[in-house]
């Protein structure tokens, strides 16, 4: 059997190692710059926060004590989740990490008598060396393990552990999990789905197979194993390609002049870029937009700019000068509270039919860009269309910080203990 560990809301369970006096509270982790909710611990959810606003919309709950907020620190984030992944190693023999809070392994073959007591041993060990909560779930492949996971967390009385030990347990979970929700379907696809009469996972593994041709391989994929087939190899199973890829950033000072926004955009362009060639895809359409802030004395209203790429492409080099010549109609108005880049329409880089008319990509520069900023941090290396003094305000959260404690390098961080 195919296992998967995974923290539970990963970034809110962090943001309590080293802060004691959160955990069992209400608590939401913000941005230090921009003040937007990134997470939420269950209890915030229970009192209807929602992630990505601003934290100053619930000031009312946080003076009254209702809610709680911590600062988003991605440096310590960053080393909790090495630490969860080395205990995850050291208790399951064959496993793969597959993102920062979620680990892939083989269920061990003397612990097959009791799959829930060795999930539950793992569960233990992880929050009493880390204090990391976690959920376990165990299935017959990838796709039915991501099944399991969910129901582990969100099915009443698994109580973060779940095992699908057979097809009737895999239906009754089957049938409770939204189309959209599955792994690899997401809220594009769902709609489609759902047009279709497709509205759970259970339809889904019921439906015709010759019939989802039409939605290519990697559907076809997951109704074979949503019907106990193994198609992913669990030790290379990759990120499900994204539907959409965004970048974009609220200003605490806002853009003032035609150039600042050109930088701004560009930088985010650059961001959305990197983020489809590390996931091996190209974009087709990008959606480039700014806007100002409702609480602004004059407010702008909303700008979007549509482009449709002649040639699917990940190479920032042409994508630059497309972002340049669409720019004019999103600085008629300034100043600029908000900017960003999205695109909203993607294809895969493994099975793009190349043209010959097409610009020809520089993929040597762009992977010497990538490892660069990947090995010594963003805004190493990067194109002057960025500008020469790029601001830290648009890198965001993620660079290194003197304001962000950082207990594993520095004393004076160390938490103290009363």
């Amino acid at each position: 059997m195919v296992i998967l560990c995974d923290g539970t809301r990963f970034y809110s369970s962090a943001a309590g190692v080293y802060q004691p006096e959160l955990r069992n509270k209400p608590l939401a982790v913000v941005t230090s710059n921009s003040g937007i909710i990134i997470a939420l611990n269950k209890l915030a959810s229970q009192l209807s926060v929602r992630k990505f606003e601003p934290i100053f919309k619930y000031k009312n709950m946080v003076e009254l004590g209702q809610l709680f907020t911590a600062e988003a620190n991605f440096n310590i984030f960053g080393s909790i989740s090495n630490d969860m992944h080395e205990q995850f190693e050291k208790l399951v023999p064959d496993i793969y990490r597959y993102s920062i809070d979620e680990a892939f392994g083989l269920l061990p073959a003397c612990e097959s008598s009791d799959v829930v007591g060795y999930l539950k041993r793992i569960r233990r060990t992880v929050y009493k060396n880390i204090r990391i909560p976690i959920g376990a779930a165990a299935a017959r492949n990838c796709t039915l393990v991501k099944v399991a996971s969910w129901a582990a967390k969100n099915v009443e009385g698994y109580n973060g552990i779940c095992v699908l030990e057979n097809t009737r347990t895999e239906e009754a979970i089957l049938a409770r999990l939204e189309i959209a929700k599955v792994w690899g379907i997401g809220r594009r696809l769902g709609p489609k789905f759902q047009m279709l009469s497709i509205n759970t996972a259970l339809d889904l593994k019921r439906y015709k197979a010759n019939k989802l041709r039409l939605f290519g391989k990697p559907i076809q994929e997951i109704h074979a194993e949503l019907n106990g087939e193994i198609v992913h190899d669990w030790r290379r199973v990759q990120l499900a390609e994204q539907q959409q890829i965004g970048s974009s950033r609220s200003m605490q000072n806002r853009l003032q002049t035609i150039y600042e926004v050109k930088q701004a955009l560009a930088y985010h362009l650059s961001e959305v870029a990197a983020k489809a060639r590390s996931s091996n895809q190209r974009i087709k359409r990008l959606v480039i937009f700014c806007c100002g802030s409702r609480f602004d004395k004059s407010p702008i209203p909303p700008v979007s700019v549509t482009i449709d790429l002649e040639y699917p492409t990940h190479d920032l080099m042409i994508l630059l000068p497309v972002l340049q010549a669409n720019i004019e109609p999103l600085t008629a108005h300034l100043p600029i509270y908000k900017v960003g880049v999205n695109a909203t329409e993607l294809c895969s880089a493994r099975y793009d039919q190349q043209d010959l008319f097409a610009p020809k990509e520089n993929q040597r520069l762009m992977n010497t860009l990538d490892n660069i900023n990947a090995k010594y941090g963003k805004k190493t290396l990067y194109l002057g269309s960025l500008g020469v003094n790029v601001a830290d305000e648009q890198i965001g959260e993620r660079c290194q910080s003197p304001t962000l404690k950082n207990s594993h390098s520095r004393w004076s961080d160390i938490p103290q203990i009363f």
